[in-house]
């Protein structure tokens, strides 16, 4: 037998199917530091999958088939980038990753001129005296003293001593005065008045009392281009709970009338003054400032509130400022100091170069949820202002009511669409207590009608405390969109919502170095994700350093590296958590660990002995 031979022939069909692999064509740009957004364009991407960039998983913070955004991820060095889905790998691209951090946003510039609160030499004043007899005039002739009052002189009255303003107000004259001295108006008992913080109700027996009958008469008012006025120790009231009173004292003009630099009233002083309202009485406002280098300063106005519109210890937005407000104790219902606001009726004006400083802001609780009905909102706001100083103040209690209850609103308002012109720009918010509130601050932009985006806004060394659900709020550290140049620094915050609810279009300049936060459900988010995707969106070129973040949770992740992780706040290392002392203890872990090589967090021990006084 022998083995056959077989001749065979074999045909082999086989399909090769194209690639489904992402392609991808570019990347813009080419280089970019960490945290920088990049554009990936390009073909297949499917609606999920992966960036690697420079060797590190990117998170992507918006997926089509044919483009997708991500941010270069902490890690990364130069290198390729490519694109994964589950149909597999695109080719590479080269990227560089720019080592060189972004230059430093630039701090908000300080007010430029102050207002001087200095009481002059008096010597060679000539004084006269207003009594009920005996004096140089009597009650009812003091509109007719100040009148023939020339500079130099002091109008004084007696403590005690109740005088009726009238139905139109008692009327500051503009006189002339090259030398800038001074008409003062002032209580015979001025001297046993304390200076450098606020009077206080028991300080009105050394007070002479002006009233308003109502038909929204203030007390007193300025003429057009009045000035060289200072009041010592006057209390200004309404005479009763049915008077309609709208400001107690107008510095200036609020409306149409003033609608000239010219005509702005000039160098007028609020010095160691009781301005109130009546309880279960409503009253608009304590201090209208609308002038040019005024100021209030070691006063104190209580019991301003209103059911269904806005009232304020002080608002202002019809004079170019500057202006001083420092060791005054204000108490309002909707807005405890508002600058903005309402149109100015002055072309281009932009109240300038203010300080707020040693003042207490607060609503009492007793407010909250009355049956008065007082419109409650936030405690300070700027809205049109520049060149701000606010230092060393303590700001608390304020609920959720007619708005968010907010410490602190800095918001572009052009509110009645007049003043295209209207921002907010150079704000310092630095060594203040905020405690008790719904939220912290809302720094934003109202697009329409048209205004200036805000810019240059530094929150720099502040202790926020009790942010939250107690106080009807979110809880947030800020809401924030819109604003150029926003640097977060040095500040301690204990809260229970976001740390950033950021909105509104990308902007350059943010900076969020050495805070201790807590994440709580959503921490620094926005509509394009959490975290550093949330950041990468709104503010490319951000800087962030040395910031402790308070959570249980594995957020690492998805925040920049070198963020700090504590799981509560007992963990962080505060000297007395449960008493309210949030220094840092020698032993905390980040004792030391800022940026500038001082403790992460407020200075608070620097902060407590500023607001000295201010309780």
């Amino acid at each position: 037998m022998s083995n056959p031979h077989w001749d065979v022939e074999v045909t082999v069909s086989v399909k090769v199917r194209p690639s489904q692999a992402p392609i991808l064509d570019s990347i813009t740009p080419a280089s970019g530091a960490v945290g920088a957004a990049v554009t990936l364009a390009g073909s297949r991407f499917g609606t999920s999958g992966m960036v690697t960039l420079g060797g590190v998983n990117a998170i992507a913070t918006s997926w089509s088939s044919t483009q997708i955004v991500a941010t270069v991820p902490a890690g990364a060095v130069t290198g390729d980038v490519t694109v994964s889905n589950n149909k597999g790998d695109s080719g590479p691209l080269p990227f560089t990753v720019t080592t060189a951090p972004p230059p430093p946003p630039p701090g908000a510039e300080l007010p430029r001129v102050v207002v001087d609160t200095a009481l002059p030499d008096l010597t060679g004043y000539l004084v006269k005296t207003v009594k009920a007899a005996g004096g140089d005039y009597v009650p009812t002739e003091l509109q007719a003293a100040i009148n023939a009052a020339a500079p130099g002189t002091i109008i004084e009255i007696d403590a005690g001593l109740s005088i009726d303003a009238g139905v139109t107000g008692i009327t500051l004259p503009a006189k002339t005065n090259l030398a800038g001295a001074l008409v003062i108006l002032r209580s015979s008992g001025h001297a046993s008045l304390p200076s450098g913080v606020p009077v206080t109700e028991a300080d009105a027996v050394h007070m002479a009392r002006i009233t308003s009958p109502g038909s929204n008469a203030p007390c007193f008012q300025t003429a057009p281009g009045a000035s060289y006025y200072r009041f010592i120790g006057i209390e200004c009231t309404k005479v009763d709970a049915a008077a309609t009173v709208d400001t107690l004292i107008n510095l200036g003009d609020g409306g149409g009338a003033q609608n000239t630099p010219a005509s702005v009233p000039h160098h007028l002083i609020v010095d160691r003054c009781y301005l109130h309202g009546l309880p279960a009485s409503n009253i608009k406002r304590g201090v209208g400032l609308h002038g040019a280098h005024c100021a209030v300063i070691d006063s104190r106005i209580t019991e301003i509130h209103g059911a269904g519109f806005d009232t304020q210890a002080i608002g202002g937005w019809n004079g170019p400022g500057p202006y001083r407000v420092a060791h005054c104790h204000l108490e309002a219902a909707a807005e405890n100091l508002m600058l903005g606001g309402a149109d100015s009726s002055i072309a281009g004006n932009i109240p300038s170069d203010i300080e707020i400083i040693g003042n207490y802001l607060a609503k009492p609780v007793g407010w909250r949820g009355s049956a008065d009905g007082w419109t409650v909102k936030n405690l300070l706001e700027l809205k049109c202002a520049q060149r701000v100083l606010i230092a060393g103040n303590v700001l608390e209690n304020c609920w959720a009511a007619a708005q968010a209850g907010y410490a602190l609103m800095i918001i572009t308002v052009n509110s009645s669409g007049g003043n295209p012109w209207a921002t907010v720009q150079d704000v310092t918010f630095r060594g203040n207590l905020i405690r008790h509130a719904g939220s912290g601050m809302n720094v934003s932009w109202y697009a329409s009608p048209s205004s200036v985006k805000p810019a240059r806004i530094d929150i720099l060394d502040n202790l926020w405390v009790d942010l939250g659900a107690d106080w009807g709020g979110s809880g947030y550290f800020a809401q924030f969109g819109d604003c150029a140049a926003c640097r977060f620094i040095h500040n301690t915050v204990i809260h229970d919502g976001s740390i950033l609810n950021m909105a509104g279009d990308p902007t350059t300049g943010f900076s969020f170095k050495d805070n201790i936060v807590a994440h709580n459900a959503y921490g620094i988010h926005a509509s394009t994700g959490t975290g550093s995707a949330a950041l990468a969106a709104l503010v490319p070129g951000y800087q962030w350093e040395a910031n402790v973040i308070v959570t249980p949770d594995n957020w690492a992740a998805y925040y920049p590296a070198g963020t700090l992780w504590p799981a509560t706040y007992a963990d962080v290392g505060f000297v007395d958590l449960g008493g309210d002392d949030y220094r840092l203890a020698a032993s905390s872990p980040y004792a030391g660990a800022a940026s500038d090589g001082t403790d992460i967090g407020c200075d608070v021990a620097a902060l407590m002995a500023a607001i000295a006084g201010v309780v």
